[in-house]
């Protein structure tokens, strides 16, 4: 537990003592004070930004930064479009910041922010209030073992980066939505970014991402008309996307790269991502650097355009994606098409199989050098894939009210194939197809 509490109050002055009858004025003013054990308490109000730089708690005795439960509202860390990061990180460990509402964090372009972690391990990132802020809510740069959890992250023009590094890292159980602002936005170039939930950029590491809830991010873009999107993968590798929910999102999922860095070993399994709304577009997955990467047991609903792009046709962006493995997942359209095969892709090197794709009166699949395939025998006599598909309507409990819960009578029921770690635990035959096991 903690060894001693400090305080901060916007009545305080830093002359005092810190304690809670005589508090001090700044957060800067406890980030320069704190040694391992130490609790510091915000209490409600707007305070400057400030950075903690090389003072760092233990395993057992981290140093917290604390909005005070006691108070009705969270304090406020208030970067007034001037500081570049709100609450700046650098260079500790054992550090955990929790209940602060933290806004207005400006910098040019891909930079500038809420949260940011510099070089760090062991910090925690919880139940915060991030909005507003020119680029990133929370960014982890070069660090490891980071928790950012339990945060609602809504107006920035990311909410979570991952960059570098990142061993031991998990983003968990975070609201990110409505990042509706790009970082860079201009004429030509084919380089507009932003708008995106969660993003993972040159991270090597064991990374995790589970039990997301991720909507409405997208913004307007010069060189795309609209841009943004649930996950993105940038030359990332080693990530683990399980157990969130996404919908109406400018896209599912995107990845791409540059200078041949192969985005290698990542996982999306046991998603859920559909569109509800009719205004909008929800794409699905661009597959363009995914190297030996699993998408199962995923349930996917009313996607616009197409739910698997699989293409390397990006003169800029394009990377191996040999070794897919696209098993198990649930795909109900009322649109477009279901898979998108693109020219010159490594196709016998991908194991697509027990899938069920549903686009009734429309096409399953466009191939390249075949045309569009309007039944999955079709698109399994082009292709050898889906030999053990299923062509016919999920049978969700309720696909209007989202409850994608698969129904006794489910087609889906017991065709599936074991993939190894997430069809753990299924009852009857063999796993179900789609994001619920009955």
């Amino acid at each position: 537990g903690a060894l001693r509490t400090l305080w901060v109050s916007p009545g305080g002055n830093d002359a005092d003592a810190g304690t809670q009858a005589s508090p001090w004025r700044t957060v800067q003013k406890a980030a320069n004070s704190v040694v391992a054990g130490d609790l510091v308490y915000l209490r409600a109000g707007t305070y400057a930004p400030f950075t903690l730089s090389g003072r760092s708690g233990t395993e057992a005795r981290p140093i917290v930064f604390a909005g005070y439960p006691g108070d009705a509202s969270r304090p406020v860390i208030d970067g007034a479009e001037v500081a570049t990061w709100v609450v700046n990180l650098n260079n500790v460990h054992d550090v955990v910041v929790r209940n602060l509402e933290v806004i207005r964090g400006r910098a040019p372009g891909q930079n500038g922010g809420g949260i940011l972690v510099n070089g760090s391990y062991r910090v925690t990132v919880e139940d915060n209030v991030l909005h507003d802020n020119s680029a990133y809510g929370v960014r982890s740069v070069q660090s490891t073992y980071i928790a950012i959890r339990d945060n609602d992250i809504y107006g920035n023009a990311a909410g979570i980066e991952i960059r570098y590094q990142g061993e031991g890292t998990q983003v968990l159980d975070n609201l990110v939505h409505d990042q509706d602002r790009m970082m860079t936005n201009t004429v030509g170039g084919n380089d507009d970014t932003g708008a995106q939930a969660i993003i993972f950029v040159r991270s090597t590491g064991t990374v995790l991402a589970k039990g997301n809830r991720m909507w409405q991010n997208r913004a307007q873009s010069y060189d795309y008309g609209h841009d943004g999107g649930a996950f993105e993968i940038y030359s990332a590798s080693n990530v683990t996307m399980t157990d969130n929910v996404m919908w109406d999102n400018d896209t599912t999922f995107e990845s791409g790269t540059d200078s041949g860095v192969e985005c290698a070993n990542n996982v999306f399994a046991r998603n859920i991502a559909y569109d509800d709304n009719p205004n909008t577009l929800s794409l699905g997955m661009i597959l363009r650097c995914a190297r030996d990467m699993v998408i199962a047991h995923n349930t996917f609903q009313n996607l616009d355009y197409w739910v698997f792009d699989i293409n390397t046709n990006s003169t800029s962006y394009s990377g191996k994606i040999d070794g897919v493995r696209i098993l198990n997942n649930v795909t109900s359209m009322n649109n477009g098409k279901i898979y998108a095969f693109g020219a010159g892709i490594p196709l016998a090197t991908m194991t697509i199989d027990h899938n069920l794709d549903y686009n009734p009166g429309r096409y399953i699949a466009s191939v390249s050098g075949y045309g569009n395939a309007t039944t999955t025998a079709q698109l399994t006599s082009w292709t050898g894939k889906q030999a053990n598909g299923v062509n016919a309507a999920p049978g969700f409990v309720d696909g209007g009210a989202f409850d994608f819960r698969l129904m006794a009578n489910s087609p889906a029921l017991d065709r599936g194939t074991v993939v190894p770690a997430w069809s753990a635990g299924y009852a009857g035959a063999a796993p179900d197809m789609g994001r619920y096991e009955r």
